[in-house]
Protein backbone atom coordinates (compact mmCIF):
# COMPACT_ATOMS: atom_id res chain seq x y z
CA UNK A 1 0.00 0.00 0.00
CA UNK A 2 2.77 2.56 0.60
CA UNK A 3 4.01 2.13 -2.94
CA UNK A 4 0.62 3.54 -4.60
CA UNK A 5 0.49 6.01 -1.82
CA UNK A 6 3.71 7.76 -3.12
CA UNK A 7 3.21 7.43 -6.86
CA UNK A 8 -0.13 9.05 -5.85
CA UNK A 9 1.41 11.66 -4.33
CA UNK A 10 3.85 12.14 -7.50
CA UNK A 11 0.73 12.48 -9.65
CA UNK A 12 -0.53 15.07 -8.03
CA UNK A 13 2.18 17.34 -7.59
CA UNK A 14 3.12 16.82 -11.55
CA UNK A 15 -0.71 17.84 -12.04
CA UNK A 16 -0.01 20.96 -10.33
CA UNK A 17 3.59 21.49 -11.67
CA UNK A 18 2.20 20.94 -15.72
CA UNK A 19 -0.18 24.40 -15.19
CA UNK A 20 2.77 26.37 -13.53
CA UNK A 21 5.42 25.19 -16.08
CA UNK A 22 3.10 25.75 -19.54
CA UNK A 23 2.60 28.69 -17.93
CA UNK A 24 6.11 30.39 -17.70
CA UNK A 25 6.96 28.67 -20.84
CA UNK A 26 3.98 30.72 -22.62
CA UNK A 27 5.13 33.80 -20.42
CA UNK A 28 8.72 33.51 -21.77
CA UNK A 29 7.49 33.46 -25.11
CA UNK A 30 5.82 36.01 -25.61
CA UNK A 31 7.97 37.95 -23.66
CA UNK A 32 10.66 37.04 -26.49
CA UNK A 33 8.04 38.23 -28.81
CA UNK A 34 7.98 41.42 -27.33
CA UNK A 35 11.70 41.63 -27.39
CA UNK A 36 11.89 40.79 -30.92
CA UNK A 37 8.77 42.95 -32.25
CA UNK A 38 10.31 46.34 -30.78
CA UNK A 39 13.79 45.14 -32.06
CA UNK A 40 12.26 45.23 -35.17
CA UNK A 41 10.30 48.37 -35.31
CA UNK A 42 13.38 50.19 -34.54
CA UNK A 43 14.96 49.36 -37.08
CA UNK A 44 11.95 49.46 -39.61
CA UNK A 45 10.56 53.27 -38.76
CA UNK A 46 12.62 54.71 -41.00
CA UNK A 47 11.83 52.70 -43.66
CA UNK A 48 8.44 52.97 -46.21
CA UNK A 49 7.09 49.85 -46.99
CA UNK A 50 5.83 50.23 -50.98
CA UNK A 51 2.76 48.42 -50.58
CA UNK A 52 0.41 49.06 -53.92
CA UNK A 53 -2.10 50.65 -51.36
CA UNK A 54 0.29 53.00 -50.24
CA UNK A 55 1.17 54.77 -53.10
CA UNK A 56 -3.03 54.95 -53.57
CA UNK A 57 -3.45 56.27 -50.20
CA UNK A 58 -0.51 59.01 -51.22
CA UNK A 59 -1.95 59.86 -54.51
CA UNK A 60 -5.39 60.63 -52.70
CA UNK A 61 -3.80 62.73 -49.88
CA UNK A 62 -2.07 64.97 -52.62
CA UNK A 63 -5.42 65.08 -55.05
CA UNK A 64 -8.40 64.76 -52.43
CA UNK A 65 -10.55 62.88 -55.01
CA UNK A 66 -11.78 59.58 -53.21
CA UNK A 67 -14.67 57.39 -53.67
CA UNK A 68 -17.34 55.89 -51.06
CA UNK A 69 -14.80 52.78 -50.66
CA UNK A 70 -12.05 54.77 -50.42
CA UNK A 71 -12.76 57.08 -47.64
CA UNK A 72 -11.45 60.57 -47.02
CA UNK A 73 -9.74 60.84 -42.81
CA UNK A 74 -6.98 58.51 -43.65
CA UNK A 75 -6.04 60.94 -46.49
CA UNK A 76 -6.45 63.90 -45.03
CA UNK A 77 -4.38 62.65 -41.92
CA UNK A 78 -1.29 62.00 -44.62
CA UNK A 79 -2.13 65.42 -46.03
CA UNK A 80 -1.51 66.90 -42.67
CA UNK A 81 1.31 65.29 -41.75
CA UNK A 82 2.85 65.42 -45.07
CA UNK A 83 2.53 69.37 -44.41
CA UNK A 84 3.30 69.75 -41.21
CA UNK A 85 6.44 67.34 -41.25
CA UNK A 86 7.75 69.15 -43.98
CA UNK A 87 9.56 71.81 -42.25
CA UNK A 88 10.84 69.17 -39.70
CA UNK A 89 14.54 67.65 -40.15
CA UNK A 90 12.17 64.39 -40.19
CA UNK A 91 9.88 62.17 -42.22
CA UNK A 92 6.22 62.22 -42.12
CA UNK A 93 6.32 58.68 -42.43
CA UNK A 94 7.85 58.64 -38.46
CA UNK A 95 5.19 60.35 -37.30
CA UNK A 96 2.56 58.82 -38.44
CA UNK A 97 4.02 55.25 -37.37
CA UNK A 98 4.18 56.46 -34.02
CA UNK A 99 0.65 57.58 -33.85
CA UNK A 100 -0.60 54.44 -35.68
CA UNK A 101 1.90 52.31 -32.91
CA UNK A 102 0.12 54.71 -29.95
CA UNK A 103 -3.16 54.28 -30.64
CA UNK A 104 -2.21 50.49 -31.28
CA UNK A 105 -0.81 50.40 -27.95
CA UNK A 106 -3.84 52.36 -26.15
CA UNK A 107 -6.81 50.11 -27.97
CA UNK A 108 -4.85 46.66 -27.22
CA UNK A 109 -4.02 47.66 -23.49
CA UNK A 110 -8.29 49.27 -23.24
CA UNK A 111 -8.57 45.81 -24.58
CA UNK A 112 -6.63 43.97 -22.19
CA UNK A 113 -8.61 45.90 -19.30
CA UNK A 114 -11.93 44.84 -20.29
CA UNK A 115 -11.59 41.49 -21.03
CA UNK A 116 -9.21 40.16 -18.29
CA UNK A 117 -9.76 43.17 -15.85
CA UNK A 118 -5.43 43.55 -16.12
CA UNK A 119 -3.81 46.39 -14.32
CA UNK A 120 -0.48 47.49 -14.11
CA UNK A 121 2.40 45.32 -15.29
CA UNK A 122 0.21 42.40 -16.74
CA UNK A 123 -1.86 45.01 -19.06
CA UNK A 124 1.31 46.82 -20.58
CA UNK A 125 2.66 43.37 -21.09
CA UNK A 126 -0.62 41.93 -22.82
CA UNK A 127 -0.54 44.98 -24.59
CA UNK A 128 2.79 45.01 -26.39
CA UNK A 129 1.94 41.13 -26.86
CA UNK A 130 -0.84 42.38 -28.91
CA UNK A 131 0.98 44.51 -30.77
CA UNK A 132 3.64 42.91 -31.60
CA UNK A 133 1.91 40.40 -33.50
CA UNK A 134 4.41 40.16 -36.55
CA UNK A 135 1.24 40.98 -38.91
CA UNK A 136 -0.02 43.73 -36.71
CA UNK A 137 3.16 45.24 -36.31
CA UNK A 138 3.69 45.81 -40.35
CA UNK A 139 0.11 47.18 -40.38
CA UNK A 140 1.37 49.89 -37.68
CA UNK A 141 4.36 50.55 -39.67
CA UNK A 142 2.90 50.65 -42.92
CA UNK A 143 1.28 53.92 -44.89
CA UNK A 144 -2.02 51.85 -44.67
CA UNK A 145 -5.52 52.33 -42.84
CA UNK A 146 -5.57 49.12 -41.55
CA UNK A 147 -3.52 50.02 -38.51
CA UNK A 148 -6.35 52.54 -37.35
CA UNK A 149 -9.38 49.82 -38.04
CA UNK A 150 -7.44 47.37 -36.36
CA UNK A 151 -6.92 49.97 -33.29
CA UNK A 152 -11.08 50.91 -34.09
CA UNK A 153 -11.57 47.00 -33.82
CA UNK A 154 -9.80 46.43 -30.25
CA UNK A 155 -11.85 49.71 -28.81
CA UNK A 156 -15.28 48.40 -30.29
CA UNK A 157 -14.33 44.81 -28.73
CA UNK A 158 -13.45 46.34 -25.80
CA UNK A 159 -16.76 48.22 -25.42
CA UNK A 160 -18.77 44.87 -26.39
CA UNK A 161 -17.21 43.06 -23.18
CA UNK A 162 -17.15 45.79 -20.96
CA UNK A 163 -21.63 45.64 -21.83
CA UNK A 164 -21.62 42.04 -21.48
CA UNK A 165 -19.92 42.01 -18.10
CA UNK A 166 -22.92 44.46 -17.06
CA UNK A 167 -25.04 42.28 -18.27
CA UNK A 168 -25.36 38.62 -17.50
Amino acid sequence: MSFWKGRVFRVRQARNLVPTLLGRAIFIGFSVQIILGILWAFFAMPGFRSFQDSFFYLEVSDTLVWDEYTGILYPLLLRFLRGGCSFLPFSYTLVLYLLQLGAGFLAAAFLMESMWGAKGFWKIWGALVVLTVPVALLCHLSVLPLSPAGSCLMVQLSCLCRIARRNP
